[in-house]
């Protein structure tokens, strides 16, 4: 069973926006590498129940070491 990921966009200011949500941990990487080639911010995507993160696209080498803050 494929789940559903949600896919958010990281402004240099910290502040997030939710923009679409996916099927499958392949839907969403497919989705993620589409939104970096929009933007330099930061995308990545979640399973909302569990937040299970399945990606992380456009982060610089100090967000490397964090994690995306809690929804």
């Amino acid at each position: 069973m494929d789940l559903r990921y949600d896919i958010f966009e990281r402004f240099d200011n910290g502040g997030l926006l939710w923009r679409t949500a996916v099927t499958g941990v392949q839907g969403a990487q497919q989705k993620l590498t589409e939104l970096a080639g929009t933007s330099t911010h930061e995308f990545f995507a979640v399973h909302l129940p569990t937040y299970e993160m399945v990606g992380r696209v456009n982060v610089s080498a100090a967000q490397e070491k964090t994690l995306p803050a809690p929804l």
